[in-house]
């Protein structure tokens, strides 16, 4: 799936990885495949950024009140959601 896939990770992720690395889909597959041990540094490195983010998000939210409108934002998509949409919306 994300074999010959050359895009950033998250191009909206402010992580090391995905803003100063600017590493592949397929370069972090590619690594996983040689179960080379920095694929998962990276990985983690790249989804506490995720999750520190989200929480950030959610906090936010409680705060405003407008935590069911991120709920219902983040659930009804299949793919990740764009934290710049969101903060229009928000």
């Amino acid at each position: 799936m994300y074999r010959d896939d050359r895009t950033v990770l998250d191009p909206t992720c402010a992580c090391y990885v995905c803003a100063e690395l600017k590493t592949e889909k397929s370069a972090l597959h590619a690594l996983f495949k040689e179960k080379n041990h920095e694929a998962g540094r990276l990985a983690i490195i790249h989804n506490v950024s995720f999750f520190n983010t989200l929480m950030s998000k959610i906090r936010d939210a409680i705060r405003q009140g407008t935590f069911s409108k991120l709920s219902a934002i983040y659930v009804s998509r299949a793919e990740k959601p764009s934290w710049k949409k969101m903060e229009k919306i928000l």
